[in-house]
């Protein structure tokens, strides 16, 4: 009688050993386990798919971290291998191809290359617009503003990444009126965004109305990051520390650069040291 195999031994009898051993991976990232073995050895141009080209990415962003220069040319490959895909595209394919292009830009954005930042996030948005027939952002916005199916959640999420990264941009190139602009375009239409649940949101509105010299509404959205668990939380504190500062409040700015310094942000022990010198 012969032996019945499991689904997971098809999977593996059918799948390239180093696409295996990229699923395995991906599948401990996951689940927040160590993976021992390495894939340095995997030449990424000799993998078929696009899923294989995005948890290889992972797993080379998990080393490299914020340089990532392998993890740009893998998303570079692939971006022009898979330049093809289109409207009539399987799902998944058109899933994972604005995927490459949304990492790419996201690690632009890491190193503060906002040339390539912005290249990269219209290089997305008209992809985006390419694979579900609208003509501007207004209108795909509008498109899909009332469906809650899945394809249609994963364009909604594809367009809240687009509005975080470029309001991102934006700001970086200190035009923040317009980065204002698309954060308010985000609020508006994806209120349970990832960028708007993190505070991201109210962070670099925060600081945009900082630099436009509205100090209350800088101080009104900067407070909700720092009552909340925000990774940007010390980064927060500092920006409170500029808004008192520029109000002539030196007591308040000490204060927030102090809570600055005590969760470890160098510059806001810096930012304190300063003050004081000056202050006496």
């Amino acid at each position: 009688k012969k032996k019945t195999q499991s689904n997971f031994e098809k999977l593996k009898k059918k799948t390239k050993n180093e696409s295996y051993l990229i699923k395995s991976f991906f599948c401990s990232h996951k689940l927040g386990e160590t993976y021992e073995k390495n894939l340095d050895f995997i030449n990424y141009k000799n993998l078929e798919n696009l899923d294989d080209l995005i948890n290889l990415f992972i797993y080379e962003y998990s080393k490299e971290n914020i340089n990532a220069i392998k993890c740009q040319e893998l998303l570079n490959y692939g971006i022009e291998k898979f330049k093809d895909i289109n409207i009539n595209s399987d799902f998944s394919d058109k899933k994972e191809y604005l995927n490459l292009l949304n990492n790419l830009t996201s690690l632009h954005l890491n190193t503060k290359n906002t040339k390539e930042a912005l290249v990269g996030s219209e290089k997305f948005l008209s992809k985006l617009k390419e694979l579900t027939n609208s003509k501007n952002l207004d209108e795909l916005i509008f498109k899909y503003k009332n469906k809650n199916d899945y394809k249609s959640i994963e364009i909604k999420n594809s367009i809240s990444d687009y509005l975080t990264s470029i309001s991102f941009i934006n700001s970086l190139n200190k035009d923040y009126l317009t980065s204002n602009y698309y954060l308010n375009k985000l609020h508006e239409n994806y209120p349970n965004s990832s960028a708007i649940n993190d505070y991201r949101y109210n962070f670099l509105l925060g600081k945009n109305y900082y630099w436009l010299k509205k100090y209350d509404e800088a101080e009104e959205n900067l407070k909700k990051v720092i009552y909340s668990n925000s990774s940007l939380k010390d980064e927060a504190f500092i920006n409170l520390g500029h808004v008192f500062k520029n109000k002539n409040d030196i007591n308040k700015a000490k204060f927030y650069y102090e809570e600055a310094c005590k969760l470890g942000n160098n510059g806001g022990c810096f930012l304190l040291n300063n003050i004081e010198k000056t202050s006496k």
